[in-house]
């Protein structure tokens, strides 16, 4: 892909999805003031497009976000080396009468080849109580993984507040419907966030489980002790990227390619609403 950024550093283990790897965690959840850095250059080299919050002080932010936010732009899609396991990150195009897209790339072997993990926007905003939609397509062809064929694609929502560097399990939130990228060509998403029986942390663990698992997680990492149900609700809090992975049954963000070549995924709508 033209004008990519390679990463290295990416961190793709995991029990149910992969993770953005590399620097120091930028914690810039609203209220907490600013740290003088940006999640995986989201600025794009642009002081005056930072996600911190200027001149903020512990529970005096310097800028809030969230309803001035412009989600039909700006988004990106985060492609994986699998022989190499270094980031591609591209600025998706736009979608005329839409909001963006980007082509799969060609499946060569499961070990070999690039494959889409990411379709993710900026979103430093409180996110508690709201719902997320969307309206996605995608052409009609055969699509794998880095897995076995029988596991098969699938495009899901997912939200995290981290941007890259470290992580806990309760950083990364998945939505359990999932739309089949082999079955259809397009499908709608209405992801209530105040219902935590739909989604799941990066481990698996539901957004409903009061009970903290610190320790070694499924990741290779340490949790602490904070419950997947008040870990969500941090969260939703303090969301950095919203959006979509592609991966297989059991793997949320191992990435898609596609047997045939050319095929393209396409965003029509997303909103987070009220």
């Amino acid at each position: 892909m033209t004008g990519a950024v390679s990463i290295t550093g990416g961190t793709f283990t995991g029990c149910t999805g992969g993770s953005l790897g590399g620097k120091a965690k930028c914690n810039q959840g609203v209220g907490n003031g600013p740290e003088g850095c940006d999640p995986g250059n989201s600025n794009q080299g642009d002081p005056s497009r930072s996600n911190d919050e200027f001149g903020g002080t512990p529970g005096d932010p310097g800028r809030k976000g969230g309803h001035d936010v412009d989600l039909s732009k700006d988004w990106k899609v985060y492609n994986i080396d699998a022989a190499t396991l270094k980031w591609d990150i591209d600025k998706a195009a736009a979608l005329p009468g839409g909001v963006a897209q980007f082509p799969f790339e060609q499946f060569m072997s499961t070990s070999s080849g690039s494959f889409a993990v990411y379709l993710l926007n900026n979103f430093n905003s409180d996110i508690t109580g709201k719902t997320i939609s969307a309206n996605v397509a995608w052409d009609q062809r055969v699509y794998r993984t880095r897995g076995l064929a029988s596991d098969g694609a699938y495009v899901r929502l997912e939200f995290q507040d981290v941007g890259n560097g470290d992580f806990v399990s309760n950083d990364y939130w998945w939505y359990s419907v999932k739309l089949d990228l082999n079955l259809a060509t397009s499908g709608t998403f209405t992801a209530a966030l105040t219902d935590r029986t739909l989604w799941t942390n990066i481990c698996g663990q539901s957004a409903t489980d009061i009970v903290a698992h610190p320790g070694p997680n499924c990741t290779g990492g340490t949790d602490p002790a904070v419950s997947p149900f008040d870990g969500f609700t941090n969260a939703m809090k303090n969301v950095k990227l919203v959006g979509f992975s592609f991966g297989r049954a059991g793997s949320f963000a191992s990435g898609v390619a596609v047997n045939v070549a050319p095929a393209s995924f396409r965003l029509k709508s997303f909103t987070i609403t009220p």
